[in-house]
């Protein structure tokens, strides 16, 4: 028995024509199996049933449904149901399909009935099914309310499975049964949010969904169609693919309707209908995040490039030079500088605005422009890069998972699905860190280890000895999100306290998609300065940064960043070309409270000043071990007088003016208490 693809694909162009009229459905002008495509799919409908269902005499619609029970008959076995006029109208239709003996293995089928004795008339497997559905949905009457599990099962096999790659199920073919189908689309749909589903689908189809959720759910296609101006074969069109995604599904109830299956409170773009863990009370010490902290990093990171000539690693990565000499270019205070070094370094390369040239690693021309566009956009850039390809160190403890692949497909629907689960804490709420892990854990198991695979890798105990070990491999992953990379992207804020909660920050609700836009920036941007050359840019704009980034020191003071405007700024300015002047034209243009006037008298002599040296003191640090110069190089210790490695065993730290001999004991003390100076 042949499908109905093949049947349609057999067909001339004029008996395609003949059973798209039958159906209603208007054809593309297009390739005659983009033709017979477009009728399959609109065939299969269950909208498209009752359409014809309608359409039909009530001689045809017996004739029809004759075929339920015995999809294939002879002319003369019909017996009742064997109406001349009935059956042309079935075969006009594209219902049945009429054979003759000797062509069956693989002649050509026919839409008439062949002058030989006794045909043969096959209804195919698909529209039998269909005849089935649609035998229900008449005894049921008004289908609408429909139960999601119910609509699941009226799907087939290959229908499941690419609802499943839609809704971001790793199911690959054959690898589940129909049943764990059903049941995975079943726990998953449930629970997950329909905004990416519905961002994917196309863009007709994403404004009659829209409409539709906007009519809390339930609405008919005719009305639908005139408020959005779409009418005919685009609505059409439109429907079908929401119906694939199943998003939607039309029904007949007094009228064409369209309903969504998931209910309109669960499918509001961005929220899911999971709950969010219990808040909790505010911890006793927080230390806000800086701002737009990655943006700004990265703003530095490709300042530096574009200062100094940074040779690159056979890798394309950056050298441990270079991730320990611009430290102070982080805003952020991470637990690992050099991954977060590393982490913006590979997003400029991906996001093209650095690559190697010379030997060298160099921002690329699109670094000005990139800049002028809004931190928030930049930002939001850095969150999709972390998406698509993650940071340097997040899955290390999956390496040795049971069952785990770290394949890219996996780990980005991971990264999404908590994302969604983020969207549902309320913003500037906080949140223990251990209730949320429990709660992802009941719900979304299986956010990393695809329950397929489980199965398949390890059989069935090994599978729930996996299951059982939850907490060591997706629990430390996300623990490893929640304390590192997420705070990092300032989706969220950690405290330093032990027991550690966090809250989803304004920024993060908008990049986790819970709020409908980004914070408003301030209308102008502002620098606060001080006398001593302080200098703080307090409102996030990348221009202004990027041009103090170009000459200033990034530092931190009082655990705030800063950048310093000292000598080596003057410096370090005049090298770019830029004049004592100029500085201080930007920052009397820009500064909240006015420049200080010592200081820009010290910018000025500063600027009369281009071939002074200054001596500054120092420490020649002599290790016994190659590891030992490593492991001085990275300590926090050593952080504040900017370690410099001269060789494999040798360190020169600096040391102040004022009290060198006070921090000199300071220093020995802390090393000797460390256990790095004995």
């Amino acid at each position: 028995m042949r499908n109905l693809m093949a049947l349609l694909m057999a067909c001339s162009p004029e008996d395609l024509a003949r059973i798209a009229g039958r159906w209603d459905v208007d054809l593309p002008r297009a390739s005659k199996a983009e033709r017979a495509a477009v009728l399959g799919r609109e065939m299969l409908r269950d909208a498209s049933a009752h359409r014809l269902w309608e359409n039909l005499s009530d001689a045809a619609r017996m004739t029809f449904f004759a075929f339920t029970e015995r999809p294939e008959q002879r002319l003369s076995e019909m017996g009742h149901a064997r109406d001349g006029a009935a059956l042309l109208e079935c075969l006009e239709s594209g219902v049945l399909w009429a054979f003759e003996e000797s062509e069956r293995a693989g002649g050509i089928p026919s839409l008439t009935l062949p002058p030989v004795p006794d045909p043969t008339l096959v209804i195919p497997p698909e529209l039998c099914r269909l005849a089935d559905r649609l035998l229900a949905d008449l005894e049921r009457g008004d289908t609408s309310g429909l139960p999601l599990d119910e609509s699941l099962s009226r799907l087939g096999t290959g229908e499941l499975e690419n609802l499943a790659a839609y809704w971001g199920l790793a199911a690959e073919p054959g690898s589940y049964t129909r049943d764990e189908l059903v049941d995975s689309l079943l726990n998953h749909m449930s629970g997950a949010s329909t905004e990416r589903v519905a961002r994917e689908a196309p863009e007709t189809a994403r404004k009659v969904y829209e409409a539709l959720l906007a009519a809390d759910g339930r609405a008919l296609t005719r009305d639908l169609g005139e408020t959005l101006g779409v009418e005919g074969s685009e609505l059409r069109d439109a429907v079908a693919d929401l119906e694939e995604r199943l998003l939607a599904l039309e029904t007949y109830a007094g009228g064409w309707l369209l309903y969504a299956p998931l209910g309109p409170a669960h499918a509001v773009p961005g929220r899911s209908a999971g709950v969010a863990p219990t808040p909790t009370d505010p911890p006793p010490r927080h230390f806000p995040s800086p701002v737009w902290a990655p943006a700004w990093d990265l703003i530095n990171v490709l300042r530096a490039l574009d200062l100094h000539d940074v040779p690159a690693e056979p890798d394309g990565g950056l050298p441990t030079a270079f991730t320990t000499r611009f430290d102070a270019a982080l805003v952020t205070r991470p637990t690992d500088p050099a991954a977060n070094l590393r982490f913006l370094h590979g997003a400029a390369r991906t996001i093209g605005l650095a690559e190697t040239r010379d030997g060298a690693a160099k921002p690329t021309q699109r670094v000005h422009a990139w800049t002028e566009s809004p931190i928030e956009k930049q930002t939001r850039r850095l969150l999709e890069h972390w998406v698509d390809n993650g940071a340097p160190g997040e899955t290390d403890n999956l390496a040795g998972a049971p069952g785990f692949r770290p394949d890219a497909e996996t780990l980005r629907s991971g990264r999404l699905g908590v994302l969604e689960h983020l969207s549902h804490c309320e913003p500037e709420m906080w949140y223990d860190v251990s209730d949320f892990l429990q709660l992802i854990q009941e719900r979304n198991p299986f956010i990393l280890r695809p329950q397929n695979r489980l199965v398949r890798d390890l059989g069935s105990a090994g599978a729930r000895k996996a299951i059982e070990g939850w907490k060591g491999v997706e629990g430390v992953w996300l623990g490893g999100l929640l304390s590192g990379v997420l705070p990092w992207l300032h989706v969220t804020e950690r405290t330093a306290e032990p027991e550690e909660v966090f809250r989803t920050t304004a920024d993060g609700a908008w990049l986790a998609g819970r709020t409908p836009r980004p914070p408003v920036a301030p209308a102008a941007p502002r620098i606060a300065i001080s006398a001593e050359g302080r200098l703080r840019v307090t409102a996030p704009d990348g221009r202004l940064l990027w041009a103090v980034a170009g000459f200033a020191r990034p530092a931190r003071a009082g655990g705030r960043p800063v950048y310093l405007v000292d000598r080596r700024s003057v410096a370090r300015a005049r090298s770019a070309g830029i004049t004592a002047e100029t500085m201080v034209a930007l920052f009397r243009k820009h500064a909240e409270n006015g420049v200080p006037p010592k200081l820009v008298e010290q910018i000025r002599e500063w600027g009369r000043e281009p071939h002074r040296i200054t001596m500054h003191p120092a420490l020649l640090v002599e290790c016994e071990t190659e590891a030992g110069a490593d492991e001085l190089m990275v300590s926090p210790i050593v952080r504040g007088h900017h370690p410099r490695r001269l060789d494999t065993t040798s360190v020169l730290l600096t040391l102040p003016h004022e009290n060198m001999d006070e921090e000199l004991k300071t220093l020995i003390r802390r090393l000797t208490r460390s256990g790095l100076f004995a």
